[in-house]
């Protein structure tokens, strides 16, 4: 009697120990509010050992459980506290809505549960979240529509060459041009969890959408571009405080869906259209971010992904795999080439408050290296980065925003001598997709990004002028074409935003409208077209008009 007495005075005392830990996240569908946080951060109004590497982000109003992740504005303006005691909580999420209407081809990014698709879309979530001590849960669905229109994808004019080239991405990636011949819509889990937390320590199973590293635009490896899959976690709730320094990492598992949608043909009978497997994906992901102790503002950090088919995952009886076959020399009989893909990144953001100033960068590789001579000697080989700035100004009494970021997926030259695959791409593996969306910059294999974004703000209101440049898929350009016009035949898309974020009583509305200009439209140039690139008819126009209406409680 003793014995069990003893047990369960412990377990009362890890229960209560548990209460105060658990704590809300702001899900990447509410990007306004996540972002305020960021400049406020920058203003010395945030604790700076939160390192906005791995999100989504964890809030709570008890100061006593932590102060890191402490913003009662935040709990306040976004969740409807329903029941408040010591031993349980119950909430209401927002209401979010969000409506959006494209005009020409698909081009949106980081969307989440939205498809890339022409016409109107319509995007939906809410729910409730729920603490009963260590024990939290959140249900978010969403439920989504798109008009899906037919639009000019990539056209039958291209010659049989440019078809066959086309055919080597789409061999070895799920990224159909069109979401079929329908109107689409479906209901989704959203950004749901069930959590058991202790200790600034969370695992449960979750379906929400993850952000890894610093990036604002283009995240190398995870992203909300597409929708969330399913999948087991452990992870930091806040940074983890040491004598070194703060940590914070996850580790998840899970299964990544195929699209089940083709890509277009040429002809009535396809030629080089290698049929994928419509199974189940299965991934494992880790990132490991460190902020010193004495570089205040620092934050360094490593990721490592693994993708293989649910098939060969049962075959190996391995669940945790990222920590296997971190250089290719240790692969048997070419293994790792075989039935899996891997992608690993470095990041670093470092800020500053006295100047309100904060730099970033995301470097990885899409192929591993074979052994420590070869990293060294070609450290270049299938890499990417993402490079970005944001200062805050005040002039005038007034604030202001001005962010830079600059992304590169392109091969380097190299993949002339040498086989490189195209990010994201991997034909043995079915690519770094989910429901056929890559997982991590948007722009997707091969291209190229640069934006700058202006942005008077206050809080959490925001008016902001975006002007962006995206080379799209010059992987497949470099092989595709050759020859006199082959320099002016890259398509790139231009264009500017103007973004408007305003809160409103209980209310937060958020609009978006983008003009853009693609030149050489799926890398076509007609017989028409001038030899010197002054005009070509298939350069076209495309507009974005998007309204989001988030209601509080």
């Amino acid at each position: 009697m003793k014995n069990r007495l003893t047990k369960y005075q412990l377990l009362c005392i890890l229960f209560f120990l548990c209460m105060r830990v658990s704590s809300q996240s702001i899900s990447l569908d509410m990007p306004q509010y996540e972002d305020m946080m960021r400049r406020e951060q920058l203003q010395g109004q945030l604790n700076p050992s939160i390192s906005f590497n791995i999100r989504p982000i964890s809030i709570t109003t008890d100061k006593k459980a932590d102060s890191s992740v402490y913003h009662y504005s935040v709990e306040n303006r976004l969740f409807k506290s329903i029941v408040s005691t010591k031993w349980m909580k119950v909430s209401l999420l927002p209401l979010s809505t969000t409506q959006q209407y494209v005009t020409h081809h698909p081009f949106m990014q980081n969307d989440g549960a939205m498809i890339p698709a022409v016409g109107y879309q319509h995007l939906i979530s809410t729910g409730v979240y729920a603490s009963l001590g260590p024990i939290s849960i959140q249900l978010k669905p969403q439920w989504v529509y798109a008009q899906n229109k037919n639009f000019q994808g990539f056209p039958k004019e291209h010659d049989d060459q440019a078809w066959a080239t086309m055919y080597g991405f789409w061999n070895g990636i799920d990224l159909p041009e069109k979401f079929g011949n329908k109107a689409y819509q479906k209901y989704l889990p959203g950004n749901s969890s069930v959590r058991i937390n202790f200790a600034g320590l969370s695992a449960g199973l979750s379906t929400e959408n993850i952000w890894w590293g610093p990036a604002f635009q283009n995240a190398l490896i995870l992203s909300n571009h597409a929708q969330g899959f399913l999948h087991a976690t452990i992870n930091t709730q806040r940074p983890i405080q040491t004598t070194i320094g703060s940590f914070e990492a996850q580790m998840i598992m899970g299964n990544l869906t195929a699209s089940g949608f083709s890509p277009p043909s040429k002809y009535s009978t396809n030629p080089w259209w290698i049929k994928q497997s419509t199974g189940d994906r299965y991934i494992n992901a880790l990132i490991f971010s460190y902020s010193p102790k004495y570089v205040k503002g620092l934050s360094l950090g490593v990721t490592r992904v693994i993708t293989m088919y649910e098939q060969v995952r049962k075959e190996l009886g391995q669940h945790i795999v990222v920590f296997n076959n971190v250089a290719r020399k240790n692969d048997s009989q070419n293994y790792d080439d075989i039935v899996r893909d891997q992608l690993a990144s470095l990041f670093f953001r470092y800020f500053s408050v006295k100047h309100k100033f904060e730099v970033y960068t995301e470097w990885g590789r899409n192929d591993a290296f074979f052994n420590l001579r070869d990293f060294i000697q070609t450290a270049d080989h299938s890499q990417a980065y993402t490079i970005g700035f944001r200062k805050l100004m005040n002039i005038e009494k007034k604030d202001y925003q001005l962010l830079i970021e600059s992304t590169h997926l392109q091969r380097n030259a190299e993949f002339f001598i040498r086989a490189t695959p195209s990010w994201y791409q991997h034909r043995k593996a079915g690519g770094y997709t989910n429901n056929g969306e890559v997982l991590g910059a948007g722009i997707g294999p091969g291209s190229n990004m640069q934006l700058i974004r202006f942005s008077k703000y206050n809080g959490i209101n925001q008016l902001a002028v975006q002007v962006e440049r995206t080379a799209q898929n010059m992987d497949f350009y470099q092989e595709a074409f050759s020859g006199d016009q082959a320099a002016t035949r890259k398509w790139v898309d231009y264009g500017i935003s103007f973004i408007a974020d305003q809160a409103y009583k209980q209310f937060l509305f958020s609009g978006k409208i983008t003009a853009l200009r693609s030149l050489n439209y799926q890398w076509y140039q007609p017989p028409s077209s001038s030899s010197v690139a002054i005009n070509n008819n298939w350069d076209v126009n495309n507009f974005l008009v998007q309204l989001g209406i988030t209601y509080r409680w």
